[in-house]
């Protein structure tokens, strides 16, 4: 087959190459490109764990890097006159949650 795209060949082109005529598939084509080409269907994937879901998310760098801020932020937050540090770990926490939607 040439380089030429579907899209551009002309009905009796495309016909011509797929070896059938304009009234379609006889029934034992039909049989012949189903025992040649299987079923037109997508092939369905097995759906991930939840744990494995969440295994992941922790495998991804940045996510890590947000987490041992957010301990940090948490754990500076017991200095005096550092409490507003502990909102700033929970908003870290919050931009992790967030992230584990998507």
């Amino acid at each position: 087959m040439d380089s030429r795209r579907w899209h551009s060949l002309s009905i009796e082109e495309t016909l011509q190459r797929l070896g059938v005529g304009a009234d379609g598939l006889t029934s034992a084509e039909a049989a012949a490109h189903l025992a040649r080409t299987g079923h037109n269907e997508i092939a369905r994937r097995k759906p991930i764990a939840p744990w494995h879901l969440l295994v992941k998310q922790f495998a991804n760098f940045f996510v890590i890097v947000l987490l041992f801020a957010a301990a940090l932020a948490y754990a500076i937050s017991f200095l005096p006159n550092e409490d507003n540090r502990r909102l700033t770990a929970f908003f870290l926490l919050g931009i992790v949650a967030l992230d584990w939607r998507a």
